[in-house]
């Protein structure tokens, strides 16, 4: 799988190193981070590491592979939201313009001491109860709808921007309100003058933290949150800090490894370093993709609520999440000669990650994990894993082979589940004799 053994690549597109071309590569996925389970499994998990392997702050992602193009004039909804932040309206008065107009909800405690805190989170003057960020709620879910279509309440969502909260009165004061459901924004008015806030928001209604970000190509999301097609995860970037109140430099958009892989298939991720639980993170929320009983295996926009769970201590001797790391066959090959000196290289880089003192072509750390944007280092399990040459095998097809074997450093290996992805984008099919793994085997 690391050369173009058959001269194919060199016919069809004159490639004449005998290497994979960039985007038709085989791709290695090592994933310690503990979360990367089956979903038939996660019931099972969910509740086991919650707590005891740092789910409940873990961070949340946002992935995509090879973009294509969103076609037709549909908005392709992100949902961004953190149901655990959250609150009752007792009160409403949305007409006393942007400055004045607020809501009363039973208690402003969650979104004052549960949101990311200093100054790269809303950072909320404690005398005056100003945001120095603001950000949005969605007021009332499945129990609003625009006038015009009264059905329409299991897919609009009323969202409001929040610029000063006051934990005496438990007010929250907003200067913005909209109604987004698909392929529409409604504008309403903070005041007397129609479409009004007021006449949807209601006494009852939930408030969460958070809202929906569409596909700006529509003309009729004329509202904030919307992201680009052509600059998708810059533009989330951006709308990830509108909307949740969080400075852009704590998101972490990153590749897996950022210095060796370079081809096309290789996914960028964002990370949220905010806890976004259950059911808050959700691509193609209005079904405009594909329908629910038949979604791709594999969508373009990949959403994780729980990227992270796992930690390990770092060459400085602090405690660091453990994120997955990609390994690209045509990388190894490139830095390598021949068959066995690319098995080698791959046995060598995943060692490598599990070294506190090794260090990566720019001489930053291969053992730490990148954690911020421009974050040169690429380490990833620090040393969770090691790896070792195996047997010779053969493929159904009689191609000689080498195994590698993988395996825990944790004695006993209970609780640390790891899991390996093997991604193919090459005309070479992957045909091993058998495939053997401890709880499940699948490949992309």
């Amino acid at each position: 799988m690391f050369y173009d053994v058959d001269g194919i690549y060199e016919e069809a597109d004159q490639i004449t190193d005998g290497i994979h071309p960039f985007g038709k590569s085989f791709q290695l996925t090592l994933d310690c981070t503990m979360t990367a389970k089956k979903p038939s499994s996660n019931g099972k998990y969910e509740a086991r590491h919650s707590v005891d392997h740092g789910m409940r702050d873990s961070w949340a992602a946002i992935q995509t592979h090879t973009m294509p193009q969103f076609m037709g004039d549909y908005s392709f909804g992100l949902r961004v939201q953190d149901p655990s932040i959250q609150a009752v309206i007792t009160f409403v008065d949305l007409a006393l313009g942007p400055s004045n107009s607020f809501i009363i909800v039973d208690d402003v405690e969650a979104f004052v001491n549960d949101t990311l805190q200093g100054s790269i989170g809303p950072n909320i003057d404690p005398s005056t109860g100003v945001l120095a960020r603001k950000f949005y709620i969605t007021v009332g879910e499945g129990l609003v709808a625009p006038a015009t279509d009264p059905t329409l309440t299991y897919c609009t969502y009323l969202m409001m921007r929040v610029h000063k909260i006051d934990s005496s009165t438990n007010r929250i004061y907003v200067d913005k309100a909209f109604l987004r459901y698909p392929r529409n924004d409604l504008t309403l008015n903070l005041s007397a003058i129609g479409p009004r806030a007021i006449d949807y928001a209601f006494v009852g209604a939930t408030v969460m933290l958070g809202g929906v970000l569409v596909h700006n190509d529509l003309s009729a999301h004329h509202e904030t949150l919307t992201f680009d097609q052509d600059n998708f995860m810059n533009t989330v970037d951006d709308e990830l800090e509108n909307c949740l109140g969080v400075q852009k430099s704590s998101l972490c958009p990153t590749l897996f490894n950022p210095i060796l892989e370079t081809t096309m298939n290789q996914p960028t991720t964002i990370l949220i370093k905010h806890h976004v639980s259950k059911g808050g993170l959700e691509w193609d929320i209005f079904n405009e993709w594909s329908s629910p009983n038949n979604r791709e295996l594999k969508e373009p926009v990949v959403c994780f609520e729980n990227f992270t769970a796992l930690k390990g201590i770092n060459s400085e001797g602090d405690l660091q999440y453990v994120i997955p790391r990609r390994y690209d066959f045509r990388d190894v090959a490139l830095a390598s000669d021949g068959f066995i000196g690319s098995v080698n290289e791959l046995i060598r880089q995943i060692n490598m990650a599990g070294h506190p003192q090794a260090k990566n072509k720019r001489g930053n750390s291969a053992f730490n994990p990148p954690v911020s944007s421009g974050d040169a280092n690429t380490g990833s399990h620090m040393g969770y894993v090691r790896a070792y040459l195996g047997k010779e095998v053969e493929s159904r097809t009689g191609e000689k082979g080498l195994t590698i074997v993988i395996h825990s450093t944790v004695p006993g290996a209970t609780g640390r589940d790891f899991a390996v992805w093997l991604t193919n984008h090459s005309v070479y099919s992957y045909q091993p004799t058998g495939d053997r793994s401890w709880g499940s085997f699948g490949d992309q």
